[in-house]
Parts: C-alpha cells; sequence; structure tokens
C-alpha cells in the first residue's frame, strides 16, 4: 500500500485489494486439488475484511464502506 497515502486512502486502498484479491481467487478451478487451498484463501481473505470493517467502525470510516 503506498505509504503517501493518507490513513483514510491507505484504509480505501487495503479493502480494494482484498476485494480484488477475493474476485481473482473466486474464477472457477479445474483442478481438485487446488479446491481446498481455495477454500482456505477464501476463509483468510474474508477474515481479513470483517476486521478491516470492524476497524472502519471502530475509526468512524464506515462511511467509505457505505454502510
Amino acid at each position: 500500500v503506498d505509504a503517501h497515502l493518507d490513513r483514510r486512502g491507505r484504509f480505501r486502498e487495503v479493502m480494494r485489494l482484498l476485494n480484488a484479491a477475493r474476485r481473482d481467487i473466486g474464477r472457477e478451478e479445474d483442478n481438485p486439488n487446488a479446491l481446498r487451498w481455495r477454500d482456505v484463501a477464501f476463509h483468510h481473505i474474508d477474515i481479513a475484511i470483517e476486521e478491516m470493517r470492524r476497524a472502519a467502525r471502530d475509526l468512524h470510516f464506515d462511511h467509505l464502506e457505505g454502510y
């Protein structure tokens, strides 16, 4: 994340990157062995997104996420 962004800008960028990562791994997977790893990655990304949302509420940045 760009160090020159202010706190809100860094917050937005982290959320953008997490959502992009989730979209990227959400594509159809042909390799059945990779499905478990993808599910683990989804789980970790979802936890990170939820923690960012919690931080947004704590910092009163929740309007940045549209809620």
